[in-house]
């Protein structure tokens, strides 16, 4: 079976697996597949923290491909389900992608988040410049010494004011020692987080309170769960999902646009010109064209975008963004 520009059908992959399981081609081809994906998708992540070798380069995009593959797709049959579950090869690499996405941004960086909110209740329980007040889910920390007269909790509302008080100087720690992982923020860290903050904002806080300010600080986005179990992704900005870079945006607009035939490009120019994306009225008035083949070709756009795996609202602006430039230019 070889590499093609082209998926090979459903039925070809599903009889390369019977016959050679992940032993032969098919797993050249995943691999070539997967790698693609992260160098699109994976790539804007922090490369500190995502990827395997601290870089993204050849060797941490590999890694982090040959993991996925042995660790979900042979020991957890993630390529099994996906070729007996998907009704084409399509169905079946958008079920890995998925797959592989979240082992990118969860296996590792769980464990990152969830061993720096653990610590940071060590040093909020063990050191002394810090008292407790209540216990269990009420527990609050406050500096010392502890006043007469307590500070009030800090109010969800007030966040964003206590966040002034981080030090500036602070930087997410990384190194590398074999399989060891980075503590990402050290103890000491922790430590001058939580006493600048208390003693900025004269508040009592929550370790669920300082963990969302570190994780606004650090671009780090809450996966809904717990605070425990945040997720750490390389954002670069704390609302919202992860926006592109504009390097990145431009690329895959480029690309995008490299895919498109000269009918689609019209409807595309007229859909993204202005301050603000057009209606499908608007444009089939420009071009005088139907309303339908406009939603028809728009529909065109919007899957030649999935396939170089633009999925989210804000990605789509911003590469509408980059779009809207190039074809400017």
């Amino acid at each position: 079976m070889k590499k093609s520009p082209m998926y090979p059908s459903i039925d070809a992959l599903r009889d390369e697996f019977r016959r050679t399981d992940l032993r032969g081609p098919l797993w050249s081809w995943l691999y070539d597949v997967l790698g693609d994906f992260a160098r699109i998708r994976l790539a804007r992540y922090r490369p500190a923290i995502y990827s395997p070798s601290g870089v993204w380069d050849n060797d941490g995009i590999s890694d982090l491909v040959n993991g996925f593959l042995m660790e979900r797709g042979i020991e957890r049959g993630a390529v099994q389900r996906a070729l007996l579950a998907a009704n084409d090869t399509v169905g079946a690499i958008r079920y890995l992608e998925a797959a592989f996405h979240r082992y990118a941004i969860s296996e590792r960086l769980r464990t990152v988040s969830s061993n720096i909110f653990g610590r940071l209740r060590d040093v909020l329980a063990g050191d002394a410049r810090f008292y407790r007040v209540g216990n269990g889910r009420r527990e609050v920390f406050g500096v010392a010494p502890a006043r007469e007269k307590l500070p009030t909790l800090l109010a969800p509302d007030e966040l964003s004011y206590a966040a002034r008080y981080i030090p500036g100087d602070i930087r997410w720690f990384e190194y590398r020692t074999g399989d060891r992982l980075s503590p990402g923020i050290t103890n000491e860290v922790l430590g001058r987080i939580a006493e600048a903050v208390m003693r900025g904002s004269d508040r009592l806080l929550s370790a669920s309170q300082l963990m969302r300010l570190i994780r606004d600080r650090f671009g780090l986005i809450d996966d809904g769960a717990t605070t425990s179990s945040i997720e750490v992704h390389a954002s670069l900005s704390t609302k919202g999902p992860d926006p592109l870079e504009h390097a990145l945006a431009a690329d895959i607009a480029s690309k995008a646009l490299s895919r498109l035939t000269s009918r689609q490009r019209n409807v595309l120019r007229a859909w993204v010109s202005g301050d603000s994306q057009r209606s499908v009225r608007e444009i089939a008035h420009e071009l005088g064209i139907s309303k339908s083949l406009v939603s028809k070709i728009q529909g065109e756009i919007g899957l030649a975008f999935r396939q170089l795996c633009v999925t989210g609202a804000d990605e789509r602006r911003q590469i509408f963004d980059a779009v809207a430039s190039l074809l400017e230019a």
